[in-house]
C-alpha cells in the first residue's frame, strides 16, 4: 500500500510508478537495494534514494502530513493502513454555504464528540479534541469542512495528514455524496436520518435558535453524529477494495 507506492517521488506520475514495479520493484527497500532502474538517471535514483529514506523514516515516526503534503488527494487512501490506529473522522453543519458552524463532530471510532456553537464550539476545545489524533478523516473536506474550519477557527488543526475519503471513493467506483455512498456499500442509517439532507440541518439549526427547543438541536446532532460515525465502516470498506486492487499479481 503505501510502501509499495513511488507517487510521493518528485516527478513520478502513475505512468513512472508503474514502470518501476514492472521492473520487479514492488517497494521502496527493493527500490533502494536496485543498482539501476530504467528511466531514471543514476543522479536521480540517488536522489530518489534519499528522499524514500526520508519516507521511511516518516513512517516510523507516524508523521501522516509528510505523505499526506506529497501525494495527489486520490491516492491518500493509501495513509489508512499505517494511521488508522490513531485516525479521527469529522464532519461539520453550518449555517448556509460556507456559512459559519453550527456543530462540529470528532469520532474516533469509539467516542464522538460534538462541539456546538454558543456552548463549547471554542478553538482551544477544537485543538484539544483533536490533539493525538494522526489522521484526519472526512468526506469531501478537501472542498468545505477543512476550509470553513480554517475560515472561522484559523490555525486549530493539526499538521496531520488528510483523507477525504470522497476522492477514494471515486477510485473505488462510488459516486455521489456521503448518504449516497452508504447506500451503495449497504451502510444503513437510523430510518429517521435516512432521507435528511445538508439543507435539513440548516432549517434544523434555525428552527433551535428561533424556538429552543431541544428537540430540533438533538436531531441535528444525531444527523452530525452519523455522518461522523460512518466514515469508519465507509474507510475501511473502500480502503481494503483499493488495497487489493493495488497488490502486485501472484
Amino acid at each position: 500500500m503505501l510502501e509499495r507506492c513511488f507517487l510521493f517521488l518528485d516527478r513520478i506520475g502513475p505512468e513512472g510508478d508503474l514502470l518501476i514495479r514492472r521492473q520487479g520493484i514492488p517497494d521502496w527497500e527493493s527500490f533502494l537495494a536496485a543498482q539501476r532502474v530504467r528511466g531514471i538517471s543514476k543522479t536521480r535514483k540517488l536522489f530518489y534514494d534519499r528522499r524514500l529514506r526520508e519516507a521511511q523514516g516518516a513512517l516510523a515516526d507516524g508523521d501522516s502530513h509528510h505523505f499526506s503534503a506529497r501525494l495527489p488527494p486520490k491516492e491518500r487512501w493509501r495513509l489508512w493502513e499505517p494511521f488508522r490506529r490513531k485516525a479521527v473522522f469529522l464532519d461539520i453543519e453550518t449555517s448556509e454555504h460556507y456559512g459559519d458552524i453550527t456543530v462540529l463532530g470528532i469520532s474516533d471510532g469509539e467516542r464522538t464528540r460534538q462541539l456546538v456553537k454558543g456552548a463549547d464550539l471554542d478553538p482551544s476545545l477544537l485543538t484539544e479534541a483533536l490533539e493525538g489524533a494522526s489522521l484526519l478523516v472526512t468526506y469531501n473536506g478537501e472542498g468545505y469542512d477543512l476550509r470553513v474550519i480554517e475560515r472561522y477557527h484559523p490555525g486549530c488543526l493539526p499538521a496531520i495528514g488528510h483523507l477525504d475519503l470522497r476522492f477514494a471513493c471515486q477510485q473505488a467506483g462510488f459516486v455521489g455524496g456521503l448518504k449516497a455512498v452508504e447506500r451503495q456499500l449497504g451502510i444503513v442509517r437510523d430510518p429517521d436520518l435516512d432521507l435528511m439532507v445538508g439543507e435539513d440541518a440548516i432549517y434544523l439549526w434555525n428552527a433551535f435558535l428561533a424556538t429552543r427547543k431541544a428537540d430540533y438541536l438533538e436531531r441535528l446532532l444525531a444527523y452530525n453524529r452519523a455522518d461522523c460515525e460512518n466514515l469508519l465502516p465507509i474507510a475501511e470498506r473502500v480502503c481494503a477494495m483499493l488495497a487489493e486492487k493495488d497488490a502486485p499479481a501472484r
